[in-house]
């Protein structure tokens, strides 16, 4: 939500005081809630705008009245709006109001609309927590786009419209408010050419219910190494699913209905979508689902079964210029046939000693290209036998992600020195 005076006395922008929108009466049966920051209001409110143009009742925070209490006023248009449409960005989730009103719309089962102009990746993890089973408009690249997608959501939950009587013309070829005017051929037409449109779009709509839950998903293989990329080729995805947060996630092959261990909403032009294979070797299956709320065998759309192998072990190789080294002595370290997925997903070669657990290395680098050469290495200080050991990702090192190891000592030199003499 935007900050005015009733936020901490900021100043308004030359922006705000031109919004051609003024807010909404409380008293309104039907209307839509804009929380956004103030230092996005050049890009929020042609979309806001654009909803308004569209029929749409909106309130916002220039809807306060001087005299009420700020706070109560955010409330109660939370509490009667019939959805609550939040724009997120960096500024908005540093905003501690714009939070406020997230939280106090999530607390109170409120409808929502989170739309990502920055993307979801900029939620901090206790909104993100909050906003995982809301579907989102993540298509921001245009602001017409954007505002009629929110117009559909709006229209699907039966969010009503401004009304008003229509505009006649009588026979002198003026116009006249409330008369039904049926002498005007012009009117006939309209009105003719109305009827057509609804037939049509009760047709589309028909035929958009009729398909609701049998779109297909299909996968390029059915053989994966851990934490390899799954593209997800859908197809025939309906309208009313997409509007009812249809879904996509991977379980395990006997997992019950709701059980799943990643997953993404489908979006309507989105034909292809990427998942991530487990990182445990084992029999899994992609599901779609025809609506994120209700995860049961009705709404199953379709399942695709695949498989998780080995540990990934050989997926790049690890060289070292010898076998021994000094204390603290540089290691040249070659590396060969990293996949750009692995890559992507923060791969790393650490120092570590043979028997040590994963998360106890000496020094680790990461890996930004597929074959590199470098000394960034250096052996430990102490004596004994060691190795270079090669993990898929620095966000999981286990059995399953280490894909490559080499093996070296460190020399104890005193040692070495009383043998030579």
């Amino acid at each position: 939500m935007m900050t005015g005076n009733g936020r901490g006395g900021e100043k308004m922008s030359n922006q705000e005081t031109s919004h051609k929108i003024v807010p909404c009466s409380l008293d309104d049966e039907s209307f839509v809630f804009v929380s956004y920051a103030h230092t996005d209001s050049r890009t929020v409110f042609p979309i806001v705008e654009g909803i308004s143009e569209r029929g749409f009742s909106v309130w916002y925070d220039k809807g306060i009245s001087i005299s009420s209490t700020w706070t109560d006023e955010i409330a109660t248009a939370i509490m009667n709006c019939k959805i609550f449409v939040v724009f997120i960005t960096k500024s908005s989730v540093a905003s501690s109001y714009v939070r406020s009103e997230i939280e106090f719309a999530l607390n109170n089962k409120i409808k929502m609309i989170p739309v990502y102009l920055d993307g979801m990746e900029v939620l901090p993890p206790g909104l993100a927590l909050g906003l995982n089973a809301t579907q989102g408009i993540t298509d921001t690249r245009d602001p017409e786009k954007i505002a009629a997608l929110i117009c559909d959501v709006l229209d699907y939950n039966k969010v009503t419209r401004r009304g008003g009587a229509v505009s006649h013309q009588k026979g002198d070829g003026t116009c006249e408010r409330g008369k039904p005017g049926w002498g005007s051929k012009r009117f006939r037409l309209s009105v003719a050419a109305a009827i057509i449109a609804a037939i049509a779009a009760a047709g589309l709509l028909f035929a958009q219910w009729a398909n609701r839950g049998a779109y297909s998903i299909e996968l390029a293989k059915a053989n994966f190494l851990p934490a390899e990329p799954l593209k997800v080729k859908i197809s025939g995805i309906s309208r009313p699913d997409v509007l009812d947060t249809a879904i996509i996630g991977i379980c395990s092959a006997d997992a019950p209905h709701g059980e799943y261990i990643s997953n993404a909403f489908v979006q309507d032009d989105a034909a292809v979508m990427t998942l991530r294979a487990p990182l445990e070797a084992g029999h899994y299956e992609v599901r779609g689902y025809s609506s994120g709320n209700e995860l049961t065998k009705a709404t199953l759309a379709s399942s695709v079964p695949f498989t998780v192998s080995g540990n990934a072990a050989g997926a790049f190789s690890i060289e070292i210029d010898k076998r021994q080294y000094s204390p603290g002595e540089d290691i040249r370290t070659k590396i060969s046939g990293v996949p750009k997925y692995m890559i992507d997903d923060g791969a790393i070669i650490g120092v570590y000693g043979v028997e040590a657990p994963h998360d106890k290395f000496w020094g680790n680098v990461d890996i930004r290209e597929r074959d590199s050469e470098f000394s960034l290495l250096t052996a430990p200080l102490d004596a004994g036998d060691y190795e270079i050991r090669g993990y898929a990702s620095w966000k999981v090192w286990t059995d399953e992600t280490l894909v490559s190891r080499v093996k070296f000592t460190v020399a104890d030199e005193a040692h070495e020195r009383s043998d030579s003499q």
